[in-house]
C-alpha cells in the first residue's frame, strides 16, 4: 500500500511539473509569434491595406499561380471567409529582408 501511494505521489508530482512545463512553453511560443507578427507586419495596424491575389502579384512581380502556390507560406497572408488576403505592410516588410 505503501508503494502504491508512494507511486501516485510521484505522478502526482510529475503531473505538476508537466503543467508548469507546458504553460512556460506557451509562453515562449506566444513570444515567438509576438515577435514574427511584428516583424512581418501581422499586427492590426489601422493604416494597413489588404490587398487581393492580383496585387500583390503585381508587386512582387510574379503571376497569380506563383501567389496561390506560395500563400501558405507567407506570414503576411490570411485566409478569412473562404478567401486569401495579405498585408500591404506585411508584404513591403517582408520583401524588403528578402
Amino acid at each position: 500500500m505503501k508503494q502504491h501511494l508512494d507511486l501516485i505521489a510521484e505522478l502526482n508530482d510529475c503531473y505538476k511539473q508537466r503543467v508548469e512545463l507546458d504553460a512556460r512553453i506557451a509562453a515562449a511560443m506566444a513570444s515567438v509569434l509576438k515577435g514574427l507578427a511584428e516583424a512581418y507586419g501581422n499586427t492590426s495596424e489601422s493604416d494597413d491595406e489588404w490587398l487581393t491575389v492580383k496585387e500583390v502579384a503585381k508587386a512582387m512581380k510574379c503571376s497569380t499561380d506563383y501567389v496561390y502556390e506560395h500563400k501558405e507560406t507567407w506570414p503576411f497572408a490570411y485566409k478569412a471567409c473562404g478567401r486569401w488576403k495579405f498585408s500591404k505592410n506585411g508584404l513591403r516588410r517582408w520583401m524588403d529582408v528578402r
